[in-house]
């Protein structure tokens, strides 16, 4: 069994933990997992088995998202609930209003200190092996984002909390710059990650799961489908026409010194992770000072392009489209795959890469594409579409029954 599965890890197991188990009931030597989970925290750990472990590195770079709960009014030297109580403080009457102020201001790029009860090394030795003798070392602090923080629920000394961050975030610490921003002293109560990259919660198999064989099938995303989606991972196109199941195989190649070395570190050094997130961008559609703004986000311009586009007779698909099936594994929505726009002012730009089906007459079929494309984007949106560049990325042969 080769390729990658996402548990929901349960509260009161690490991470290494649930490898172990899954290692054993599923009787595979080569199990590893990417994103590592603190024993307290609950959700998201893709596991990787097989030869699906040769991943790891493309897949580390994910953005997540997390729901967590602040205890107020508390200091532990774990910054988490589980530690040893070292502080308490009052805890100031506040407002919902005054908290939701208080979590924008954290979003943004920003340098943020690591806790010491964490993995990483400094001199060769994990942080939380200076901690638990009692030492401390200064870290140097950590380039992070946060995209988007939400309060969700605010109630007595407890407040829950959303976060949509890049790689590398320490939820603890932020837990704790919180509570002191708010005016008092915090520590991380729960942690539920819920998203890594585009492996979601309500994709994940829960631990009574790993025994079932047809569930694991079911939701099993095979190393190939992973590197034949291009929603996925990217490929220099000047070496897209090795076999990717050769690079994955664990059988010998009697000159490994040439095509099979090669292409290996072929795919080391040229495929990129797809996961980085970008910001998305919105752009004021009308603003009146007595009633407010109407904001469209560019994603939502590329959708419009996208369904415009695949109405014209003759077009297949957007380039990129990931399988129907790997979709349902996922639950990854692709409609704007294939689609790049960039606003300006009042103006927009869009280039399209899109396959076509065999027989058609591409000189014409394009030309109808543009004209569809523009003038959806311009009667929804009431923007200029000033371009609308095609790239034909594939044709597709329809086969005989």
């Amino acid at each position: 069994m080769d390729g990658i599965i996402i548990v929901n890890k349960p509260s009161g197991y690490t991470s290494h933990t649930i490898v172990s188990k899954i290692r054993k009931a599923l009787n595979i030597k080569k199990v590893g997992h990417t994103g590592t989970l603190d024993p307290l925290a609950t959700g998201v750990l893709p596991i990787l088995l097989g030869s699906g472990t040769r991943l790891s590195k493309y897949l580390i770079n994910h953005d997540k998202e997390y729901i967590a709960t602040i205890k107020l009014g508390v200091k532990t030297d774990t910054a988490d609930i589980e530690g040893n109580i070292i502080e308490t403080a009052d805890i100031p009457t506040l407002s919902e209003e005054q908290i939701k102020t208080v979590l924008k201001s954290f979003e943004g790029i920003q340098y943020q200190k690591p806790p010491m009860y964490s993995a990483i090394k400094v001199n060769g030795k994990k942080l939380y092996e200076y901690a638990r003798k009692g030492e401390t070392i200064d870290v140097q602090d950590r380039k992070i984002e946060i995209y988007n923080i939400e309060l969700l629920k605010y109630e007595a000394e407890f407040i829950e909390i959303k976060v949509d961050c890049s790689k590398g975030t320490y939820i603890r610490s932020l837990c704790e710059d919180i509570a002191k921003k708010l005016g008092t002293i915090g520590t991380m109560a729960k942690l539920q990650r819920t998203q890594v990259g585009i492996f979601k919660l309500k994709e994940a198999l829960e631990m009574d799961d790993i025994e079932d064989n047809k569930k694991i099938q079911d939701k099993l995303i095979t190393a190939e489908e992973l590197f034949k989606n291009n929603d996925l991972l990217i490929f220099d196109k000047n070496y897209i026409g090795y076999d990717i199941n050769l690079w994955m195989s664990n059988s010998k190649i009697k000159n490994k010194k040439s095509t099979f070395s090669n292409y290996q570190y072929t795919l080391k050094s040229r495929i990129i992770p797809k996961f980085a997130k970008v910001k998305k961008k919105n752009l004021v559609l009308k603003e009146d000072e007595s009633i407010g703004t109407v904001q469209i986000a560019d994603d939502v311009v590329a959708m419009i392009a996208s369904l415009a586009a695949t109405e014209v007779d003759g077009v297949s698909a957007m380039a990129g489209n990931i399988t129907n099936e790997l979709m349902s594994k996922v639950g990854v929505k692709s409609l704007t795959k294939g689609v790049k726009v960039e606003v300006s002012e009042k103006n927009v730009k869009v280039d399209l890469a899109v396959t076509m089906e065999y027989g058609y007459n591409i000189p014409a079929t394009c030309q109808a594409v543009q004209q569809k494309v523009k003038n959806a984007i311009e009667n929804m949106t009431g923007l200029t579409c000033s371009d609308v560049n095609i790239r034909i990325a594939g044709v597709n042969m329809k086969k005989d029954k």
